[in-house]
């Protein structure tokens, strides 16, 4: 399932003016929505708020905790089958999220960012390279998430021919997380 925040915060299908949304953000940084018939969802947008939620045990991220029109609302799709709600590391609670992290903190150190600013350099390139001849980009479909991917698969050693595959799930696995 898609949010289309920019329509949850206005109450518009394709509000010409995302600035007023942007101020009930602002105005109110907890702030419950519906989906459809249903289903809602909370919206947290204050740093602070975030922060509270984040480190709240009575609230989590693992779909497995969910209540059932969440959990009806993945179409039936197995927990586990590493679609849309599935149980993977952007979803797990502490134990296991901190077990899980761990195996792949080193991987993303600064020294290792380093050792790899070259590639970065360009894949950054190339994105601009693509999208340039068109005079407009989205910043972060465009640029800051195909980026951010292909530097993972990188560092996790994704062979080149999977970074599409592994993208895909990323995409469905961020959507939902």
């Amino acid at each position: 399932m898609r949010i289309d925040l920019k329509r949850v915060l206005s109450g518009e299908d394709h509000p010409a003016d995302p600035w007023p949304g942007y101020a009930r953000l602002r105005e109110e940084p907890v702030r419950r929505v519906r989906l459809r018939e249903g289903l809602f969802c909370w919206v947290v947008s204050g740093y602070a708020e975030a922060r509270a939620a984040l480190s709240d045990p009575r609230l989590s991220r693992d779909p497995r905790f969910a209540r059932a029109e969440w959990r009806e609302a993945d179409r039936g799709r197995a927990l586990e089958d590493g679609a849309n709600l599935g149980v993977h590391l952007l979803t797990r609670e502490p134990p296991d999220h901190t077990r899980m992290r761990r195996l792949v903190t080193a991987d993303f150190s600064t020294h290792q960012a380093a050792a790899v600013r070259g590639r970065l350099r360009e894949l950054a390139d190339s994105l601009i390279d693509g999208f340039a001849p068109r005079g407009t980009a989205e910043l972060i479909a465009d640029f800051a998430y195909p980026l951010a991917i292909s530097m993972i698969a990188d560092v996790l050693g994704v062979p080149k021919e999977d970074h599409s595959i592994f993208r895909q799930w990323t995409s469905n696995a961020v959507r939902h997380a």
